[in-house]
């Protein structure tokens, strides 16, 4: 089915997500965003069978639905429009001035009348002929390095849990290493899933994923609990729930946004999660 529905037996959602990918960044992988949003076919009188998206609701804000111009009284309803809420406003961001010594640019590309760096004494290098001394450039080998080092730490721990038959423990072990805390704290929600699913039996996924999130505060947020809660398998998801709900970060500010998303089932065991 390609239509979002909300059925007793069945619930199809859409998701859409947003990954920024940042090679180059300071001390995060791919940061990623994600929004609900709603799929509809248009009315059988249109003839136009394609699926559209039609809302991507940010905050629960009252639908205004739009009435449909055909006669027929077994057309479909039309799309559900969301508004902006009233306190909405565009905020501009101050204009940056980088330096000019800390812009990268290709090596062939001369940006600057520096001096050239100095030359180290050919005596002083000894069984070279001659050595130059760099001058310091932006950190980009560094970051893109850092972000090597993150991705690399990652599937080495999804290697050894998927490999382990204790997974908890091959983790509280894992955490020890100062660089893979490192790596844990910048998981992403669809990364902390992927990490999740290796885990086997599915039984230990939630002991596991208390320990993600316990080392990611305060950078675990609502949006993992719901990657948990719609990305793991039916057998694990709501006791992974109910480990993980309370942890995050954002819970007091995003709670009612998080509880509108939810299917009944989904509702009650978030709800019985937080008491």
């Amino acid at each position: 089915a390609n239509d979002t529905y909300l059925g007793n037996l069945i619930t199809i959602r859409h998701m859409l997500t947003v990954k920024a990918i940042t090679p180059g960044a300071c001390c995060v992988t791919n940061p990623e965003s994600s929004a609900l949003v709603k799929i509809q076919r248009r009315p059988a009188s249109t003839n136009d069978n394609t699926p559209e998206v039609v809302a991507a609701p940010s905050a629960p804000v009252e639908p205004v639905v739009a009435t449909s111009t055909s006669s027929s009284t077994t057309d479909p309803p039309m799309a559900v429009a969301q508004v902006l809420p009233p306190d909405w406003a565009p905020m501009e961001s101050d204009v940056v001035m980088i330096p000019a010594q800390n812009v990268v640019t290709e090596p062939a590309v001369v940006t600057n009348h520096a001096p050239p760096p100095p030359t180290v004494p050919r005596a002083s290098v000894p069984g070279m002929a001659s050595a130059r001394v760099l001058a310091p450039s932006a950190p980009a080998e560094e970051l893109l390095q850092e972000s090597h080092e993150i991705a690399t730490q990652l599937a080495e721990l999804q290697v050894s849990l998927a490999s382990s038959k204790a997974p908890a423990d091959t983790l509280a072990l894992s955490l020890a290493d100062p660089r893979m805390v490192a790596s844990v704290r910048n998981l992403t929600p669809h990364e902390l899933v992927e990490t999740l699913k290796v885990v086997t039996p599915p039984s230990d996924q939630a002991s596991v994923a208390r320990q993600l999130a316990m080392t990611m505060i305060p950078q675990f947020y609502c949006r993992h609990v719901l990657a948990c809660l719609w990305g793991l398998s039916p057998s694990s998801r709501f006791e992974v729930l109910k480990e993980v709900a309370p942890l995050a970060s954002d819970l007091d500010t995003q709670r009612e946004v998080v509880e509108a998303g939810l299917d009944p089932t989904e509702l009650r065991h978030f709800r019985a999660a937080l008491r």
